[in-house]
């Protein structure tokens, strides 16, 4: 009452409108659910005013009241009708506040818990009351919109009490030490809600305002305490931090660098070179004290041990964020020694944080056993002082997940992170900004595992949480709306990619500017989505802009820097521009290498980058070589069942195929497809691409079976993933038919046929008169034209199949031959959709035209150079050009100039299993012919010879 008094007497002719007396509670679940809406509404609007009485001030009962949050929720809706909604603490309220930000480093639980609000936990003395509210909430804004809308008024109300405190202490000895922790403690709390300008200004009036107490010391001849030389840099390091936080760097430096000066550290340059450790000395465990460190204690008062280390902590932490690790390293080192020379036990909470800061350091190093070292012993120090169920094990565990997420290893990272978000739960409830932090992290492992819906979900339930506690302008926001947009990127989605990572740049750009280094990863992922929608010139200009901003934030061997060089390789190794794309990848080698060292997995990731230009060169050795260099690499530094291993099998299984060293790629894919089995999961794109490449290379060797049976898989689980109408399901469609109608099983080839195309029909009637589009739009891809190739190509192939038993109709295969050619998109696709098309001719006994297309398949693909399976396909070429001249009765020219030539390359392409060799089943129409060319002869034991080698061909592939 006394709060409300001293409301009325500072507002004339006030009258105050009780809500106990003015809503008759035993009635009120007689009124009809529009009244609240409307009726209650409209009266707020027409009192005018609303009063919130907070008591206690950090833990306030009407926020956890169902009737107050009601009245609360409609006093902000009307505000857009100058409805006025103000907030008030009593004067011993307001006394407790002040008095909480005058405690040094105070505790923030308190001030955050203020913001924690969950309405949906809201109570009521009638039951009935709180169901009835909350229907009425349910139907309207919702909990979670009710929840953000009272988290912003009270941040505002929040700010500007704070505001009115500071002004008030203006009048005040302003140089009091606690004066000094109200400045330390509202700049916190200002960072925290993101005002960084705000926090600036604070921290520059504390620092004036100890510069004047400085002077009137001096003025009067009296020295000037040590605590007020270490709470001036106390305070300059405060402004450091709020630097740091912006992402300004340099400025940050020089904060940090003032505070090491006035605490005694000058030459400030000789004390920084004192805490630079070779690269050897940095990578020592954590007890090492070589380095200097005993000489830099020496060089500190023991009164300044501890502002001293959380300069030097501070300084550590710029140094990280720039990749000059060793250096952070060290700062971790020094900074835990001063602690613990100040008194302070090696596992003391106050030792821990540098412990967790030096964790981080070394994972970026790619030292994980190291890290995790660190992380274990600051998790048994948490463990210790807090016990097993405390959240304060959630930073410590935080960090475990993400390194076992580094190490590839998703199910330990969900574990660890599983845990966390319990803990959170069960301490601070469901709407906590932790909880928030954990789902989202929780999202950015299933964005790695490939699970992109389930990233988009989590990422979901975090973004509320985040909106409702820092507003929709905040950092954390922005970072959850970039990684859906990543998601959104890999689902093809790419208009929802590119409207979330709008929202991102609106945010970053608003909240710190133009040249925030956080900006630049947000372009690098806008210039990836937009090579995918093949705006190239777009892409590029964003990767270049993303390259600006790095450049400038960190200089030009930082190895964020190098990850853009990395992605420009990709666009120009799209674009066909292979020097642009080595070039840049040996930049950013470079990089890597002098930051890194030679053995870190980011290396390793350049020499794979390096080797995939090299690969889509047709420059097989150049490729293999740089693969292998990076395995050398990699499995030392993630172990060997990492994804990228998985990745690097791969891409060497790819190479392999192409150089037909067959067993050697299908020895390589089978370990890729095992350790994405283990790490991924077989429904992962990544594992099902790598199932489809082994059924590919199973069938280039002719061995059917094995074929079918990767081919499947592949299919069953790109149904599960990408669904009926994705490009990778409709391949695969077409490829399990090929496979049958090589096997003969024309009925299930027809099956397969009939599951990728949207109308049946079209494949018994298509023609060149009445043909029409019957693979309808491919959802989300941008080479569409050759999916609907690759199926007509197969169409057609079932078509000639089946006339040549008599059952079909040529007119068709020719249709849909001439078809795929004419869409054709790609060399691959010319390559087949020609071949088919000339085997149709020489059916319909048009040799010469069948010569002429079989010629001009030769030639395209001697001209060309893919990494696909040209051997085979130019062998099939010369056999149908070979047949053509059979026809025409030359059998000189079929013999000579065609089937010698084609059985030459498929000898070439033998497969040797348990010492045996082979030939590729293709070979059996060329002995055929050659069997029909000798007996015109009558070469007898030429006839013998073709009969034996189809023999041992079918006994091998086909029995």
């Amino acid at each position: 009452m006394h709060t409300l008094q001293n409301y009325a007497e500072r507002h004339e002719n006030t009258f105050f409108w009780f809500d106990v007396f003015c809503v008759n509670q035993n009635a009120s679940s007689d009124l009809p659910q529009d009244w609240w809406s409307t009726t209650f509404l409209r009266n707020i609007r027409t009192i005018g005013k609303v009063v919130l009485v907070l008591s206690p001030w950090s833990n306030p009962v009407p926020l956890t009241r169902c009737w107050c949050l009601w009245e609360i929720k409609c006093a902000i809706e009307a505000s857009s009708d100058n409805v006025d909604f103000e907030v008030l603490l009593s004067s011993e309220e307001k006394a407790n506040f002040t008095s909480d930000l005058k405690q040094p480093e105070k505790d923030q639980q308190a001030i955050q818990s203020l913001f924690d609000i969950q309405s949906e936990k809201a109570e009521a003395f009638v039951p009935r009351d709180k169901d009835m509210i909350f229907k009425a909430i349910e139907e309207g804004i919702g909990f979670s919109r009710l929840n953000q809308l009272v988290k912003e008024h009270l941040r505002r109300w929040f700010v500007a009490t704070m505001e009115e405190i500071m002004i008030n202490i203006s009048g005040e000895d302003e140089g009091t030490e606690e004066a000094y922790h109200i400045y330390s403690n509202v700049s916190s709390i200002l960072q925290t809600f993101g005002l960084y300008d705000r926090a600036v200004e604070v921290l520059n009036n504390g620092l004036d305002a100890i510069k004047s107490t400085r002077q009137l010391l001096e003025a009067d001849s009296k020295p000037v305490p040590p605590t007020v030389v270490r709470k001036t840099a106390m305070l300059q390091t405060c402004l450091g931090s709020v630097y740091f936080s912006k992402g300004s760097l340099d400025e940050a430096m020089n904060w940090y660098c003032l505070a090491l000066n006035l605490l005694g550290q000058t030459p400030v340059e000789e004390f920084l070179n004192a805490v630079s450790l070779t690269k050897e000395e940095a990578n020592n465990d954590i007890e090492n004290s070589r380095g200097g460190t005993t000489v830099i204690e020496d060089m500190v008062e023991l009164d300044n041990c501890v502002p001293v280390a959380n300069v030097v902590i501070s300084i550590g932490e710029v140094h990280r964020v720039r990749k000059e690790l060793k250096e952070a390293i060290s700062c971790y080192k020094v900074g835990m020694k001063l602690y613990k020379r100040k008194g302070y036990a090696k596992d003391s909470d106050t030792v821990a944080v540098p412990l967790g800061n030096m964790a981080i350091a070394l994972s970026d190093l790619g030292q994980y056993d190291q890290a995790l070292e660190c992380y274990l012993q600051q998790l048994q120090t948490y463990t210790t002082l807090y016990g097993e169920r405390s959240p304060s094990l959630c930073i410590a565990m935080n960090n475990i997940a993400d390194t076992y997420q580094h190490l590839g290893d998703f199910e330990t990272s969900l574990q660890y992170y599983n845990k966390c978000l319990e803990a959170y739960s069960t301490n601070y409830g469901d709407q906590h900004h932790t909880v928030g932090s954990v789902l989202y992290n929780i999202g950015i492992v299933y964005e790695s595992k490939g699970e992109y819906q389930k990233a988009t979900e989590y990422c979901n339930q975090a973004l509320p949480i985040y909106l409702a506690t820092y507003g929709d302008m905040h950092a954390s926001v922005a970072r959850v709306y970039n990684t859906m947009g990543n998601s959104f990127c890999y689902m093809n989605l790419f208009e929802d990619a590119m409207r979330c990572y709008n929202h991102t740049v609106c945010i970053f750009k608003d909240s710190f500017g133009d040249s925030y280094p956080s900006l630049a990863l947000t372009y690098n992922n806008m210039g990836y989505t937009l090579s995918k929608m093949m705006q190239y010139e777009a892409s590029l200009e964003h990767y270049e802009h993303a390259l600006r901003i790095k450049l400038s934030a960190y200089g030009d061997e930082h190895p964020s820097v190098a990850n853009t060089y990395n992605s420009m390789a990709s666009l120009y190794r799209r674009l066909g521009r292979f020097d642009d794309a080595l070039e840049v990848l040996m930049k950013g080698l470079l990089i890597r290498r002098k930051v890194f060292g030679e053995s870190h997995s980011s290396v390793g990731s350049s020499f794979l980058e390096i080797g995939n230009v090299y690969w889509v060169q047709s420059c097989y050795d150049e490729a293999r070589s740089n693969y292998e260099k990076a395995l050398a690499i990699v499995i030392p530094a993630l172990g060997d069942t990492h994804p990228t291993v998985a990745s690097l099998y791969n891409n060497l299984g790819g190479v392999l195929r192409c150089m037909n060293h067959y067993l050697a790629a299908v020895d390589f894919l089978r370990k890729s497809v095992d350790i994405r089995f283990l790490r991924l999961g077989e429904e992962h794109p990544l594992t099902i691409g790598t199932m489809e490449t082994l059924g590919n290379v199973f069938f280039v060797q002719g061995k059917y079976h094995d074929a079918e049976e990767w081919g499947s898989r592949a299919l069953k689980n790109s149904l599960l993933t990408n669904g009926v109408s994705h490009p990778s399901t409709l391949q695969l469609h077409a490829f399990i038919a090929k496979v049958h109608l090589k096997k003969g099983n024309v009925d299930l080839a027809m099956k397969s046929l009939e599951s990728a195309w949207l109308d049946k029909g079209h494949l018994i009637t298509a023609n060149n008169d009445d043909y029409q589009r019957v693979c309808g739009p491919v959802a989300g891809d941008v080479d569409s034209d050759y999916v609907e190739s690759e199926l007509l190509v197969v169409a057609a192939e079932y078509h000639l199949f089946q006339a040549k038993n008599g059952k079909g109709n040529l007119n068709n295969a020719r249709g849909f031959a001439e078809r795929a050619l004419s869409i054709a998109s790609s060399d691959e696709s010319r390559i087949a959709s020609s071949i088919i098309l000339a085997r149709v001719f020489c059916a319909q006994q048009e040799y010469t035209t069948a010569i002429q297309r079989s010629d001009a398949a030769v030639a395209l693909v001697a001209a060309i150079q893919q990494p696909s399976f040209p051997q085979l396909d130019m062998a099939i070429a010369l056999a149908t050009g070979g047949d053509a001249c059979l026809g025409l009765g030359d059998l000189s020219g079929a013999e000579e100039n065609y089937y010698t030539k084609a059985l030459a390359i498929l000898q070439a392409m033998f497969v040797s299993d348990n010492g045996e060799s082979h030939i590729h089943p293709e070979a059996i129409p060329l002995y055929e012919g050659l069997k029909a060319i000798a007996a015109s002869k009558g070469k007898l034991q030429s006839v013998s010879d073709c009969d034996d080698s189809i023999k041992r061909i079918e006994d091998y592939f086909f029995s």
